[in-house]
């Protein structure tokens, strides 16, 4: 642990803030926190995730954000070797296919693939764990507090100063709060181009015959559907489905009726997938506005030295579950560096 009392006053930790409790600012939040530094997390939502999500209720399970991650970096493998043997994650054994435009399948199950277990959201909540967390909390301001330090506010509130922070909020949000305190990193999120995508639940009380777990699906308005019970540690009544909608075809309807929306989109999904229309035991669709980068980054994260501002996501490492791990550790390896010299 390091120290320095030209951060807060006092030979003390850093305190930094973490805004977004999604993958990348929880990477980051417990890597900074391994690290000696004392770490708030601040989330507008109810609990960890971000759009690594899972919905429950009535027995139902639907990971309607990210469906499932891939693993390369070695880094990220180490991470997913202990979350595996917590029984946090475990491959999804499911068959992929292609669907193709004629309506034939191409296998597509060779990749090793990874959920979260019981949803893809617990990989995030077990970064959440022992972290000073502040859920349903919408960070609005960042200001400068004088001495080098950071306020922010919460809806009007004051939520404390902080030597360091940390945006991993979508970089549209994330510019609002930087747009006073650090314009670089604001033009940087500003130039940002994120995809929406409309996202469908639907559940049977009988499952499909469908040949297959998951798809992707080349032609028409669907990108990926995923039979959500087929993945580890999910309930197989009622079968559960998740469709998701291509972005082009979300941006055209992204202001339509979520039920309209989830009919449509319903009525795709038996076509493409060859089976016979039934009625849904449950049915409903869920607009995310900010899926992913139109064109991702590479930069890893963003870094205002001299300001100790920081943005990290998905967006700025390949756009990928594992980019957000590894976004979320660059920003805390160069925050931390950066503080232990100031």
């Amino acid at each position: 642990m390091w120290t320095s009392p030209s951060l807060s006053g006092s030979r003390s930790e850093a305190s930094v803030a973490v805004i977004g409790a999604g993958l990348s600012g929880l990477t980051c939040a417990r890597a900074l926190s391994e690290r000696g530094c004392r770490v708030s997390v601040f989330e507008k939502s109810r609990g960890a995730g971000g759009r690594a999500a899972t919905r429950r209720g009535e027995g139902r399970f639907f990971d309607h954000g990210a469906q499932y991650f891939t693993v390369r970096d070695p880094r990220f493998a180490e991470r997913v070797a202990e979350w595996q043997t917590r029984g946090v994650v475990a491959p999804w054994s499911g068959r992929i296919v292609e669907i193709k435009a004629d309506g034939s399948l191409v296998e597509k199950s060779e990749t090793e693939r990874y959920v979260g277990v019981p949803g893809m959201s617990a990989p995030a909540r077990a970064l959440s764990e022992d972290l000073a967390a502040s859920w349903s909390m919408r960070v609005t301001e960042i200001r400068n507090a004088g001495g080098g330090r950071w306020q922010l506010s919460t809806d009007g509130d004051d939520a404390g100063e902080f030597d360091a922070v940390v945006t991993s909020a979508p970089p549209a949000q994330s510019a609002t709060l930087l747009r006073g305190a650090a314009p670089r990193l604001a033009r940087r999120c500003d130039a940002a181009t994120m995809l929406p995508c409309w996202a469908v639940m639907v559940a049977f009380e009988q499952s499909l015959a469908a040949e297959f777990d998951g798809a992707f699906i080349e032609d028409g308005p669907l990108a990926f559907v995923a039979r959500n019970s087929s993945k580890p540690g999910r309930p197989s009544t009622p079968e559960c489905w998740v469709l998701h909608a291509k972005p082009d075809w979300t941006t055209e309807q992204l202001e339509a009726d979520s039920d309209s929306v989830a009919a449509k989109l319903t009525e795709v999904f038996f076509a493409a997938a060859s089976v016979s229309p039934v009625q849904p035991h449950h049915l409903a669709a869920h607009r995310w506005r900010y899926a992913r980068a139109a064109v991702p980054g590479s930069e890893g994260c963003l870094l205002d030295e001299q300001r100790r501002l920081a943005v990290c996501g998905d967006w700025l490492h390949g756009d990928r579950i594992e980019g957000a791990f590894l976004s979320g550790l660059a920003a805390a390896e160069q925050l931390h560096a950066l503080l232990a010299t100031s």
